[in-house]
């Protein structure tokens, strides 16, 4: 492979329709919850780790209200000071502005909640907003990062199942009356899309028509919207759904199909179109498990859930990537007048076929920058050189001249549609020459930033 190719981008070659194909994992952790179903769990964004609370089983009939973390690997429990009632299918989602979990209804021995509780990491608390929707379980939420707002659909209560959209600002329930109103669902699934801005529902249990629904529909803070795509996966419910944003795709797995069977396959949708993929390894079939994204391991995870109305399993499988795009510092800069100079990505991770844009900083008045890059790591000392405590930190195969305006300067590049360029590592670090600085020929650098290009 040469430098021209990748940073000049000639000709692309444009591969053959190519998706990485995700894989599961068994994590089989040392310690695990109990096996159920029902379960419900969510990204914990303040704390960086998935929580899960309650579930139960159907066959014997019981209901849990323990509070388990994952985290590094593996399951931890917490022992909160107050505990919500036992409950499972709950809705359940992270508020970036109470910067606490959110937990939302469920059903518990005596019926239907309409509780709102807020986990804070530590301890469960209860909130008493002035409006609630009614008692529901079987209901779904997700969180709308770009509006702050948790949006909550549907549900089956005392009399039947529902058709209300809510939403919560941090700290009251607010009922909305959108144009378009998807059919009365139960056990339907929510997740939000970071890359487009909406909120994506799929499946659920059709009320009155013992149905499994195969709709998707999109809510954008006003209305809802079906969507109509070229591939759809048959319809279920109470099935994972998370939005893998390593990916950007929605990730699809098992839940109950309209002839009343489990089911084990896997699907992604980008925002167009679903594919069904064909992982090497798989959960067995199932549905009523907890699942949410782990960002900090780029993985859907899965736990536990019913294989038949009176089996439930205790098993944390997970759904990644394995060609992930990626950029990682490295090494330490050198000799700056103004501090050591910066160098990150500002946008866009190295996929094939799509932008980066890389920033160096820190660039004092009148600096000369540029980038240096290569493929390769590097410690060459540059004080025989006169250029005393600097380190290349790479084999350099060129560099490329930047402009700096106000201390930055930036360099942009789409990388070519190339499948052969897929794990590919590539390594930047940023120079520039400038007056004044720690060393005779006013050398300055920054760290290292390693590429690992990667395919959605």
């Amino acid at each position: 492979m040469t430098t021209r190719r990748l940073v000049r981008g000639l000709p692309l070659v444009l591969a053959s329709t190519l998706c990485a194909q995700g894989d599961w994992t068994n994590a089989m952790p040392g310690t695990s919850p109990s096996a159920r179903s029902f379960a419900r769990m969510t990204f914990d964004l303040g704390r960086g780790e998935i929580v899960m609370f309650g579930g139960g089983t159907r066959v014997p009939s019981a209901y849990f209200n323990d509070t388990w973390v994952w985290s590094g690997g593996s399951w931890l429990q917490r022992t909160p000071t107050t505990l919500p009632p036992a409950r499972y299918n709950q809705a359940i989602c992270y508020d970036i502005v109470l910067g606490k979990v959110l937990m939302f209804g469920g059903l518990g021995t005596s019926g239907p909640f309409n509780e709102t509780w807020a986990w804070d990491g530590t301890d469960w608390s209860q909130l008493f907003p002035t409006n609630s929707p009614s008692p529901r379980h079987g209901v779904a939420m997700a969180y709308d990062l770009w509006r702050a707002r948790a949006v909550l659909y549907g549900g089956t209560g005392n009399t039947g199942s529902t058709t209300e959209t809510w939403e919560w600002d941090g700290t009251n329930w607010l009922q909305r009356s959108p144009a378009t109103q998807p059919l009365g669902l139960s056990w339907h699934m929510m997740s939000f899309d970071f890359n487009r801005g909406v909120t994506v529902m799929f499946g659920g249990y059709l009320s009155g028509v013992s149905n499994a629904s195969n709709a998707t529909y999109e809510w954008d803070g006003n209305d809802w919207t079906q969507r109509t795509t070229v591939h759809t996966p048959p319809g279920r419910y109470s099935a994972c759904f998370a939005y893998d944003e390593v990916q950007r795709m929605h990730v699809l797995f098992g839940g109950w199909d309209t002839a009343v069977q489990t089911r084990q396959d896997t699907w992604e949708y980008d925002g167009t179109d679903w594919a069904q993929r064909t992982p090497a390894n798989s959960p067995s079939p199932r549905a009523y498990f907890g699942n949410a994204f782990d960002p900090s391991s780029g993985a859907t995870v899965i736990f536990a859930g019913e294989d038949t109305i009176s089996s439930n399993n205790g098993e944390t499988w997970l759904y990644r990537n394995p060609n992930p795009a990626s950029f990682s510092s490295y090494g330490v800069g050198c000799g700056g007048s103004a501090g050591n100079l910066s160098l990150a990505s500002t946008g866009g991770a190295p996929w094939i076929g799509d932008p980066v844009s890389i920033e160096l900083g820190n660039l004092p008045n009148g600096a000369v920058p540029f980038l240096l890059f290569g493929f390769q790591r590097a410690q060459i000392n540059l004080g025989p050189f006169g250029i005393p405590g600097c380190t290349q930190l790479l084999t350099a195969a060129g560099n490329i001249l930047l402009v700096a305006s106000g201390g930055v300067a930036s360099w942009n590049l789409t990388l070519p549609n190339d499948p052969s360029l897929v794990g590919v590592k590539f390594q930047l670090q940023g120079a520039a020459f400038q007056a004044g600085g720690a060393n005779p020929y006013g050398f300055a650098a920054s760290a290292g930033l390693e590429a690992m290009i990667g395919v959605h």
